[in-house]
C-alpha cells in the first residue's frame, strides 16, 4: 500500500482513532482489579508506600491475576522493594504452586532491574511459555522485552503469537504493529492496525497507535536508507 492509498488510509485512521478513547473493562477482569486500579492511583499520586502495601496484600489474595502481579512488581520497583518482590515469588516457588506465575513474576522483577537482568527476564518468560503456552500475556511480555531491547526481529514471533491467542487485545495489536514498523514491514503493520478502527480502545492505546501510524506515513521515511 503506497502513495494515494497510504495517504487515504492515514486520513481515515487518524480521524477514526480520534473518535475513540473509552477505556474497556476486559471480560476476564475479576475480583481485586478494581482495588488494584485504585492502588495504582496511589502510586502515581504521590503515595507510593501506601500503594505498595495494598499490592502486597492483593497479590496474596489474587495470586493468579497477572495484572495484579505486574502492578505489584511495578509498586515494588517504585518503592525500592524489588528484593521483597523476589522473595515473594521465590516463596511461591518453594510451595510448588503456580510455577508459571512464579516465572512470570521473576521475569518482571529481573526486567525492572534492567541491564543484565533483561536476559534473565527473557529466560523466565520462555519457561513460563513452556509451562503455559496458551497464556498470551507471557508471549506478549517476551516480545515487548525484546522490542524494548531494540531486538524487533526477535520480538516479532512472540508478539504475533500473543495477538493470535487474544486478537481482541488492542495493546497487543499496537505493540506487534510497532515491531513490524521497526522492521519496515509497513503493509503488514497497517493490516495489523486496521481492526482498531472498529474497536473502542483506551486513550493510551489511541496515542500509541497514532504514533506507529505517523511513523509509517512519514513522507521522509522512504528516503531513509534501511
Amino acid at each position: 500500500m503506497r502513495g494515494i492509498a497510504r495517504i487515504l488510509f492515514a486520513s481515515i485512521f487518524s480521524v477514526s482513532l480520534a473518535c475513540c478513547g473509552h477505556a474497556l473493562i476486559r471480560a476476564e477482569q475479576s475480583d481485586g482489579l478494581r482495588e488494584a486500579r485504585q492502588a495504582r492511583k496511589l502510586l502515581k499520586g504521590g503515595r507510593p508506600a501506601e500503594g505498595y502495601e495494598r499490592f502486597a496484600r492483593l497479590v496474596l489474595e489474587h495470586p493468579r491475576q497477572l495484572d495484579i502481579n505486574r502492578w505489584y512488581v511495578e509498586a515494588a520497583a517504585k518503592t525500592g522493594r524489588l528484593d521483597d518482590a523476589r522473595a515473594y515469588f521465590e516463596k511461591l516457588r518453594a510451595s510448588g504452586r503456580m510455577p508459571e506465575v512464579v516465572e512470570y513474576g521473576l521475569a518482571l522483577v529481573d526486567a525492572a532491574r534492567g541491564g543484565r537482568g533483561l536476559e534473565g527476564a527473557a529466560a523466565h518468560l520462555r519457561e513460563a511459555i513452556r509451562l503455559a503456552p496458551e497464556t498470551p500475556e507471557f508471549h506478549y511480555r517476551l516480545g515487548l522485552l525484546y522490542l524494548l531491547d531494540s531486538r524487533a526481529a526477535e520480538a516479532q514471533a512472540p508478539l504475533k503469537k500473543a495477538l493470535e491467542l487474544e486478537p481482541e487485545n488492542a495493546r497487543y495489536r499496537v505493540v506487534y504493529a510497532d515491531a513490524l514498523c521497526q522492521l519496515r514491514k509497513d503493509d503488514d503493520a497497517m493490516a495489523v492496525l486496521e481492526p482498531l478502527l472498529r474497536q473502542d480502545v483506551s486513550a493510551e492505546v489511541v496515542k500509541k497507535a497514532r504514533g506507529v501510524a505517523n511513523r509509517i506515513f512519514d513522507p521522509m521515511r522512504d528516503s531513509t536508507p534501511e
